[in-house]
C-alpha cells in the first residue's frame, strides 16, 4: 500500500463523518455496507468509503459487512457504484415480533420453591417430557438467542448460560439486564428459560434442560438495531453455536420501509429504506444464512404476529425466515387448560401469521386473547400448580422474567420450543449437524395437523419430540 493511500484511509476512520468542501450534509446517519469479497475490506473500498464522506465503524471481516456513518446525503449513491461495493442501505431500527407479558406475573415469593412445570403445557405438546425421560436432555448442544437483554440471574436461567460468552452488540448496553425497565416484557428471558431452564425441581424445565445458552444482545426497548442482528449471527458462528433462537423480527414492505428512529416527532432522523433496498437487505441476509449453514449453525425464527396471510400478502417479506434453510414457526396453543387439562394443545392461533411462504412448523405460542387482563371480575379464576389466577391465562405461555415468571403469548416464544427440541436432536446425534439435517428430522417427527401435508397454519406439522426417544 502507498503512504498516500495509507494516510488517506487513516483520516478517513478519524474524519469519517466530516463534511467535505461543497456538499450539503445531514445529521449524521448510519449504513450497512457489503462488499462484493467475504473477507476484510479492501484498501480500494476503504477509499471509497472515505471519497463518499464515510468513516468505518465497526466490521464484520468474515462476511464483508461495514457499518459506516456519514452527513452526505448522497453517501448511498455515490459508493454503490464503487468498485468493490455489492449493497449499502442505510442501518435501521425494526419493530420486533410482539410478545406480551400480563399482570399475572408470579414473583419468587409466591412460587415459594416450588415446582411450577405442571403450568407448562407447551412441554406435553411438543412431547418434550417424553423426549428427557429417555435421556434426551439437550447435553452438549450450544443455543444463541439473539434477542434483548435478558436476566443472567434469574434460577431458571444462570445454571445454562454461559456468560462469558454472551455479547451485546448495542453500543453502551450489557446484554444482561438488572432491572423489570429493561426486561422489555421479559422476552429474552423467557425464551432462555423455555429453551433451557435446568430440571431440578424448581421452577420451570427447559425442552432441553442440558442444553447451553448464550446472549446475544440485538435490541433495546421497542426496537432492534439491523447491524447488530448480522453482527450477531456471524458471532453466532465464532463460538461455534449449533443453532440460533431469532424471535426479535418483524415484517417489511417490499415497496417501503421508514423508520422514525424512536423520534417520530422529528423527522430529520428518519431513514426511509426503499424498494431497491429491501431486495438489496434480502441479499444481505442471504449472505449471512448461508454463512450460517456452512458452519452447521441451523436458525429458527418467529413466522410474526400480525395475523396475516403470507401466500396472499406479496408485499410482506420477513426476514431471514425467507429462506429455505431457515424455519419459520406459527403459534398454537389451548383452550381451557386452566380448567380441563385434557384439551388439545395443539390449537391454532388467530395472531399467528400464516401462509406456506412463512410458516415451516407450528410451536405453543399462548392463547388468542391477546389483550388478557387479568383483573376483570368477569372471569372465572382457577388453580395450577397451586398458582391461582384467572383461567384463561393459563392457556399463555409461561417463562422465566426479573423477580419471577410470567404468561405471554407470540410467536417469539413458539420458537424457542422449536428450537428446544431441535436441541434435542442435535444432542441425540452427538455432535454437529446441518441446517438441511436437523430440519428433516424436525420434519419427520411433527404431527400433521390441518389438511394433510404442507399446511398453511401448521407448516409441515405441530414440532414434537416424543417420537425422539428410542
Amino acid at each position: 500500500m502507498n503512504r498516500g493511500l495509507a494516510l488517506l484511509i487513516i483520516l478517513s476512520m478519524l474524519l469519517g463523518t466530516a463534511a467535505l468542501p461543497g456538499r450539503p450534509t445531514l445529521p449524521e446517519r448510519k449504513y450497512i455496507i457489503m462488499t462484493t469479497s467475504e473477507s476484510q475490506l479492501s484498501p480500494e473500498v476503504m477509499q471509497a468509503i472515505a471519497r463518499a464522506g464515510g468513516g468505518v465503524l465497526k466490521t464484520i471481516p468474515q462476511g464483508g459487512f461495514a457499518l459506516a456513518s456519514s452527513r452526505n446525503p448522497a453517501f448511498t449513491d455515490e459508493l454503490s457504484s464503487a468498485p468493490g461495493i455489492e449493497s449499502v442501505i442505510p442501518n435501521f431500527k425494526t419493530e420486533p415480533a410482539g410478545a406480551s407479558r400480563y399482570s399475572g406475573i408470579i414473583p419468587y415469593r409466591e412460587a415459594a420453591g416450588r415446582d411450577l412445570t405442571e403450568l407448562q403445557w407447551g412441554n406435553l405438546a411438543v412431547g418434550s417430557t417424553i423426549a428427557n425421560a429417555a435421556g434426551l436432555r439437550g447435553q452438549g448442544v450450544r443455543v444463541a438467542i439473539i434477542d434483548f437483554g435478558l436476566d443472567r440471574y434469574h434460577p431458571d436461567i444462570a445454571p445454562n448460560l454461559n456468560a462469558e460468552l454472551s455479547r451485546s452488540f448495542l453500543e453502551g448496553r450489557d446484554w444482561g439486564i438488572d432491572n423489570d425497565t429493561d426486561d422489555f416484557f421479559g422476552h429474552a428471558s423467557m425464551i432462555a428459560g423455555i429453551i433451557a431452564a435446568p430440571d431440578d425441581g424448581f421452577g420451570l424445565t427447559g425442552i432441553a434442560p442440558e442444553a447451553e445458552i448464550v446472549a446475544l444482545r440485538a435490541c433495546e426497548a421497542f426496537w432492534c438495531d439491523a447491524f447488530a442482528f448480522f453482527a450477531a449471527m456471524y458471532y453466532a458462528v465464532d463460538i461455534q453455536a449449533d443453532l440460533v433462537n431469532l424471535s426479535a423480527v418483524a415484517g417489511l414492505s417490499r415497496r417501503a420501509y421508514w423508520d422514525d428512529m424512536g423520534t417520530p416527532d422529528d423527522p430529520s432522523d428518519d431513514v426511509h429504506i426503499t424498494a431497491n433496498q429491501t431486495e438489496e437487505l434480502v441479499g444481505m441476509f442471504r449472505r449471512a444464512v448461508l454463512y450460517l449453514n456452512n458452519h452447521n449453525v441451523t436458525l429458527i425464527h418467529a413466522a410474526g404476529n400480525d395475523g396475516t396471510n403470507c401466500d396472499e400478502d406479496k408485499d410482506v417479506i420477513i426476514l431471514p425466515g425467507a429462506f429455505q434453510s431457515v424455519a419459520s414457526i406459527s403459534g398454537t396453543a389451548p383452550n381451557g387448560y386452566g380448567e380441563d387439562r385434557t384439551v388439545d394443545l395443539q390449537t391454532y392461533v388467530s395472531w399467528s401469521n400464516y401462509g406456506q411462504s412463512c410458516v415451516d412448523f407450528a410451536a405453543p405460542g399462548g392463547g388468542n386473547d391477546a389483550y388478557l387482563r387479568w383483573e376483570d371480575p368477569e372471569h372465572t379464576f382457577c388453580t395450577v400448580a397451586g398458582i391461582y389466577r384467572m383461567c384463561s391465562i393459563f392457556d399463555h405461555v409461561i417463562g422465566p422474567v426479573t423477580g419471577g415468571w410470567a404468561f405471554g403469548s407470540g410467536t417469539s416464544f413458539s420458537t424457542p420450543f422449536a428450537v428446544g427440541v431441535a436441541a434435542l436432536v442435535i444432542g441425540q446425534h452427538g455432535g454437529p449437524m446441518s441446517p438441511q439435517q436437523v430440519l428433516s428430522i424436525l420434519r419427520d417427527n411433527a404431527i400433521d395437523l390441518g389438511k394433510p401435508g404442507v399446511d398453511d397454519f401448521y407448516g409441515w406439522g405441530h414440532i414434537y419430540a416424543g417420537n425422539l426417544a428410542p
